[in-house]
């Protein structure tokens, strides 16, 4: 019982956090959703290797 109550007032999680979201997959997400077309998705992706 006292197990439930702590998760409960934690909210249940296990207190790791997920890892960071990286550019290119934030491009990724974005070119899935259909927000931008192939061409723009293709230069983005360059330019983001171009930096790395």
């Amino acid at each position: 019982m006292i197990v439930l109550v702590v998760r409960w007032l934690g909210g249940g999680t296990s207190g790791t956090t997920p890892p960071p979201r990286t550019p290119q997959d934030i491009l990724d997400e974005r070119y899935a959703r259909g927000e931008i077309d192939r061409e723009e998705y293709l230069r983005r992706r360059d330019d983001i290797a171009a930096r790395s």
